[in-house]
C-alpha cells in the first residue's frame, strides 16, 4: 500500500512540476495542495472500501460519493493544465516567430543601411550641387539686370528654362542618349564655349534634343557664353530638386518599410492589407541582395488578404533569401503573382541548387517543433505560417530549377 501511496504522490507531484515551469502556471499555485490532498484521501477511502469489502453496501456510501466528487474535480484540473500547455506552447511559438524575426532582420540589416546609405549620398550630392549652381546663377543675374539687353536676353533664358519642369530629369547612358548627345555638341561646335560637354548633358537630360532658333538667339548674344553657364546652373537646380524629392521619397518608404517590418499594429497580428505591400516591403528589405541577381518581377492582379502583415514579409524574405543564397552572380530569379481561376499564386522561381526529395519531404511533412536540416529550416517556418492562414505551400525542384508556389483562396479581389 505505500509503494501504491508513493506511485500516485511521484504522478502527481511530476504534473506539477511541468506546470511550474511555465510562465503561465501562477493560477495554480494554490491548487497544488488541493491535488495532492485530494487524490491521497481518494486512494484512502479506495483502501477503507477493500478491507471492508465483506460488507453488503445497500446504497453508494457518502465516501463513495465523495471519490466520484474528487474524480471530477481532478479531471477539471487537468483540463486546466492541458489548456495552460497548450497556452504555454503558443507563447513559446510566438517568441520562436519573433525571435525569427529578429534574426532576419540582424542578415539584412547591413544590406539594408546599404540601401537607405544610397538616397542620403543623393541628398548629400543634390544639395552641393544646388548651393553652387544657385551661386552661380545669383552672381549672373545680378550681373545682367544692370542692362536692359542683358537683362532681357537672360530673362528669356530663365523663362526657357522654366518650360523644361515638366521634364523628370532623368540621366542615362543608353545608345540613344549618346546619339542625342552627339546631336547637341555639333549644334554647339561653331560657339567658343567652355564645358560644352557638361551643357550637352543636362541638355539631354532636361528633354533638349535640339540646338533651335530661339537657342541659337541666345548664345548668339555678346554674352552668350555666361547666359549658356546660367541656362546650364538652371537646368542643374532643376535636376537638383528632382534628385532631392525622389531621394525623399526612397528614404521615407525605406524607413516605412522597416517600421512596417518590425512594429505590430494590433494585439492579434492579423489585419486586412494588399498582398502586393507585404511583398513590396520584403523587396525592399531584399533590394541590395536581389540586385546582385537576374531578378524579374511581375504582379498581374491585385487582391487584400487577411494575415499577420510581419509573418507574411517574412515568409517572403525567407524564400527570396533562400533563393539568393543557393545561387551565384549570374544566378536568375523570377517572381510573379497572378490569379488563376479561384486562387490567387504566387511564384519563385530559380536556377540555384537542387533540393532533394528527401528535403522536400521533410519539409512539406515536418512538424514546427522536429529538427529539420538547417537548409531548410527557414522555408519550414514559412510553411508553417501559411498553414495557419490556409494557404497552399508547394515545392517542385530538379536539376534545373526550384518552383516554390504559394496559393491563396481565402482573399478578396480589389476589382470588384
Amino acid at each position: 500500500m505505500k509503494k501504491q501511496d508513493d506511485s500516485v504522490k511521484h504522478s502527481v507531484k511530476d504534473d506539477l512540476t511541468k506546470v511550474q515551469k511555465s510562465s503561465k502556471n501562477e493560477s495554480l499555485q494554490n491548487k497544488r495542495a488541493h491535488v495532492f490532498k485530494s487524490q491521497f484521501k481518494k486512494n484512502e477511502l479506495e483502501d477503507d472500501i477493500v478491507i471492508n469489502k465483506s460488507k453488503p453496501i445497500a446504497a453508494p456510501s457518502f465516501e463513495f460519493l465523495e471519490i466520484q466528487k474528487q474524480n471530477e474535480e481532478i479531471k477539471i484540473l487537468k483540463s486546466e493544465l492541458e489548456q495552460l500547455k497548450i497556452a504555454e506552447q503558443n507563447h513559446f511559438n510566438s517568441l520562436s516567430q519573433n525571435n525569427q524575426v529578429s534574426g532576419t532582420l540582424d542578415k539584412l540589416l547591413p544590406d539594408f543601411l546599404h540601401e537607405l546609405s544610397s538616397p542620403v549620398s543623393l541628398l548629400e550630392y543634390s544639395l552641393e550641387n544646388l548651393m553652387l549652381d544657385y551661386q552661380k546663377v545669383i552672381k549672373a543675374l545680378t550681373t545682367f539686370a544692370f542692362s536692359e539687353q542683358t537683362r532681357v536676353a537672360a530673362l528669356a533664358t530663365l523663362n526657357f528654362t522654366q518650360t523644361l519642369n515638366a521634364h523628370n530629369f532623368k540621366a542615362s547612358n543608353s545608345l540613344e542618349t549618346r546619339e542625342k548627345k552627339k546631336i547637341i555638341l555639333d549644334a554647339l561646335a561653331p560657339y567658343k564655349f567652355n564645358n560644352k560637354q557638361r551643357g550637352a548633358d543636362y541638355f539631354v537630360i532636361a528633354g533638349i534634343t535640339k540646338i533651335d532658333d530661339d537657342l541659337h538667339a541666345i548664345f548668339n548674344h555678346k554674352d552668350g557664353e555666361q547666359l549658356f553657364e546660367l541656362m546650364v546652373s538652371l537646368i542643374s537646380i532643376g535636376q537638383s530638386f528632382s534628385i532631392l524629392e525622389s531621394a525623399k521619397a526612397r528614404a521615407r518608404n525605406l524607413i516605412n518599410t522597416l517600421k512596417c517590418y518590425t512594429n505590430k499594429k494590433n494585439k492579434t497580428g492579423s489585419e486586412v492589407f494588399d498582398l502586393k505591400t507585404s511583398i513590396d516591403t520584403a523587396l525592399l528589405m531584399m533590394g541590395h541582395s536581389l540586385r546582385s541577381r537576374i531578378f524579374d518581377f511581375k504582379y498581374d492582379t491585385s487582391c487584400f488578404i487577411s494575415a499577420d502583415i510581419q509573418q507574411l514579409c517574412h515568409v517572403w524574405i525567407n524564400l527570396l533569401s533562400y533563393a539568393v543564397g543557393s545561387t551565384d552572380s549570374s544566378g536568375i530569379i523570377s517572381l510573379n503573382v497572378f490569379t488563376n481561376q479561384n486562387e490567387v499564386v504566387v511564384t519563385l522561381k530559380t536556377n540555384g541548387k537542387v533540393i532533394t526529395e528527401e528535403s522536400i519531404h521533410v519539409l512539406l511533412t515536418s512538424h514546427f517543433n522536429s529538427n529539420p536540416p538547417e537548409s531548410i529550416s527557414n522555408l519550414i517556418t514559412c510553411k508553417k505560417y501559411l498553414d495557419i492562414i490556409h494557404a497552399k505551400f508547394e515545392v517542385a525542384s530538379n536539376s534545373e530549377s526550384t518552383l516554390f508556389t504559394v496559393r491563396f483562396t481565402n482573399y478578396v479581389s480589389s476589382e470588384k
